[in-house]
């Protein structure tokens, strides 16, 4: 927002072409505080895809391939961790809409089900950091994998898994950082 106010900002592309989009994902984002602060559980998976939908507007209309350093600090930087941080809210708020309902799991256990989504996060931090060589993304997914691996020391599979994926998401957020920088040289 301060950087969009600067005479730089404003004549930079990739914050022109955002407009509406970053009001709408403002504005989902203020709804989806409110309804997760009163439990409204399955209003906000409702919100939050809304909210990530916008969010991922905004992100692909601020991969410019020649960012100044602003962009990068001010534009890119910022849309890359919100958007990463509503990609992973938004698994966890499916996640408790299912089991405040109940949801059966087709027989599966508890514990294969979090290792699925873990696995479905990695996926994704890869498939929406790759196009772009985004470094920023699935660091992300490693800070939330390794959260879950620390409050989940009685669940050995789901501790081992989150290590393991927040381990591999980790090498391969180096590799997009030495690679992207070495496609810059």
């Amino acid at each position: 927002a301060v950087y969009q106010a600067t005479s730089t900002g404003q004549a930079r592309t990739s914050v022109q072409s955002i407009g509406i989009f970053f009001i709408l994902s403002c504005l989902f984002n203020i709804i989806w505080i409110f309804l997760w602060q009163y439990v409204y559980v399955e209003l906000c998976v409702i919100v939050i895809i809304l909210y990530l939908l916008s969010l991922f507007v905004v992100y692909t209309r601020t991969r410019t391939p020649q960012p100044t350093r602003g962009e990068m600090w001010f534009v890119k930087l910022p849309f890359s961790l919100n958007l990463g941080w509503v990609s992973v809210a938004t698994i966890i708020n499916i996640a408790v809409a299912l089991e405040k309902n109940e949801w059966s799991g087709w027989g599966l256990s508890d514990t294969i089900w979090a290792i699925i989504i873990l696995f479905i996060g990695t996926v994704l931090a890869i498939l929406v950091s790759f196009p772009y060589r985004d470094s920023i993304y699935p660091l992300v997914f490693v800070w939330a994998y390794v959260a879950i691996a620390i409050e989940h020391p009685h669940n050995e599979n789901v501790r081992l898994a989150a290590w393991i994926l927040s381990a591999i998401i980790l090498v391969y957020a180096l590799w997009l950082f030495f690679a992207r920088n070495r496609d810059r040289d």
